[in-house]
């Protein structure tokens, strides 16, 4: 059907997902063939479940992230050459963002599947953004303002810059997503 269409963007990011497209149905194939097997007793059949859960659990978190890099990769393709270096950063961010995401919600999602309670998983994953917030308070900070710096533009490289408190004059050489 993509072959036949006019929808560009849709055909890449089809095609990028169709090994793993594939690899579900025919996952679902067999599975629905193998529990139909009327000789199977119930502790199999639930080990047969959670094979194929685990499997799909991985080939649709696989597809998703291609997913998030695609979106990704494509609204950095329709920025013109200065807006993408300018950009560069904050895709980057979003890109990890998304995916750091996605992974901890298909954990959650299979350990949940298996009995295991996610409020430890939910405790440790705060403790330790706590933890990371409290310890690196200065550079996440900076990031922050590096982020709204590139994305509001209030200066661009080559402005002459005054800072009246120290009294100093400079030129903007870089912006990056620090500094």
């Amino acid at each position: 059907l993509l072959k036949r269409s006019n929808i560009q963007r849709g055909k890449a990011f089809f095609l990028s997902i169709s090994n793993q497209l594939e690899w579900l149905f025919l996952l679902f194939v067999v599975r629905y063939a193998i529990l139909q097997l009327d000789f199977l007793s119930d502790p199999v059949r639930t080990v047969i479940n959670d094979l194929f859960f685990v499997r799909s659990l991985a080939l649709l978190t696989a597809m998703s992230l291609k997913l998030i890099d695609a979106v990704v990769n494509d609204y950095k393709d329709r920025l013109d050459t200065q807006a993408k270096a300018r950009m560069a950063p904050v895709l980057t961010a979003v890109l990890r963002g998304g995916q750091l995401i996605l992974l901890i919600f298909a954990l959650s999602l299979g350990l949940s599947h298996f009995g295991i309670s996610t409020n430890v998983l939910s405790a440790s994953i705060i403790l330790v953004g706590v933890i990371i917030a409290l310890g690196a308070k200065d550079i996440i900070g900076d990031a922050i303002s590096g982020f709204i710096i590139l994305t509001d533009q209030p200066f661009r490289v080559g402005d002459a810059i005054y800072i009246k408190d120290l009294e100093r004059r400079g030129d903007v050489l870089e912006i990056g997503a620090r500094t």
